[in-house]
């Protein structure tokens, strides 16, 4: 759980720590490199945030897979200059577990086989596994689930009543039989929405930065699968309609971008703009979303005489 550094101000000068402000369109350009990168080894990949991604292997064999991962590993940091984790399993719910004990293990790579799930599913709390948020993790520990295994040893009929369906996918999932596929990119899209709503409101702006920087960069890398442009974004936060006792407040913001782009530094950049221009302080927020509209595919796509950006050499990066 994160919190503003400033409350952690003398704890930063005791122990000597340099606290930097945030660059989320570098963040955002990184990512976009990384991203690029691993469509070199999978033409199967879902972006699922700024930092993370799913793709699919077609090797089988723990020694291929084993070699693959340092591979990938190795190239990214020589290329970007950026260390990563890999966490490699049948199902995505088993590669979320494994990128957890991946951050812990000497190479930063952990591959979950069927011979190695249970040992590995015993070693994860539950309120770490994905998908499951405070609500559930009480219900959970009401009936004695602590780890990733207790859950699959539940009856699939409490967890259906309890969890809902997304519950007993998840399940299936960590039990090693797939439920849930990479997330699909459809063709020529008018408009490409990321919205969320958050388990727990954030208040602090910095948090909703990196949100909203995660959002539009997974937006800025559906617009190129696609060739497509955008010149208009929309931005928008809101709290909890339903919270009684609070002040509610809804906002969006319209930002027409001064050329065509697809880029996510500049993509990113223009989104914070927004989200700076419609934001107060203090209020609890229950959900952001960015969405691009004006898109235009490429064979379209009429260059600015104008322009300061070399589209082209900043489409071959």
């Amino acid at each position: 759980m994160g919190e503003p550094a400033f409350k952690r101000k003398e704890y930063f000068e005791e122990n000597k720590i340099k606290v930097f402000s945030s660059n989320y369109a570098l963040y955002g350009d990184i990512s976009r490199r990384v991203m690029k990168e691993l469509e070199r080894y999978s033409d199967q990949i879902e972006i699922y945030s700024i930092d993370e991604a799913f793709l699919k292997l077609s090797q089988d064999r723990k020694e291929e897979i084993s070699k693959i991962a340092k591979k990938i590993k190795k190239e990214i940091n020589r290329n970007i200059g950026i260390p990563v984790s890999i966490g490699i399993g049948k199902t995505k719910s088993l590669a979320k577990i494994a990128s957890q004990l991946a951050k812990k293990s000497k190479d930063n790579i952990y591959i979950i086989l069927e011979e190695e799930r249970e040992e590995a599913l015993k070693k994860v709390e539950i309120k770490d596994v994905w998908g499951i948020g405070r609500s559930y993790e009480k219900l959970l520990k009401k009936v004695n689930v602590l780890t990733a295994f207790d859950y699959t040893q539940l009856n699939p009929y409490w967890i259906r009543k309890h969890l809902t369906v997304v519950g007993s996918r998840l399940q299936y999932e960590l039990k090693g039989y797939q439920a849930l596929d990479l997330e699909k990119d459809i063709k020529n899209k008018k408009t490409i929405s990321i919205a969320r709503s958050f388990s727990q409101t954030q208040t602090e702006l910095e948090i909703l930065e990196s949100i909203v920087a995660t959002f539009a960069s997974r937006a800025a890398y559906k617009l190129r699968k696609q060739n497509g442009y955008t010149s208009l974004l929309r931005i928008f936060i809101h709290t909890n309609p339903f919270a009684n006792k609070e002040e509610t407040y809804s906002k969006h913001i319209e930002i027409k971008l001064p050329v065509p782009s697809q880029s996510t530094p500049e993509i990113v950049h223009y989104c914070l703009q927004g989200l700076r221009q419609i934001y107060k302080p203090k209020l609890k927020y229950k959900k952001a979303g960015v969405i691009l509209d004006k898109i235009t595919i490429e064979e379209n796509f009429q260059p600015d005489l104008f322009d300061s950006v070399n589209r082209e050499k900043e489409k071959r990066l």
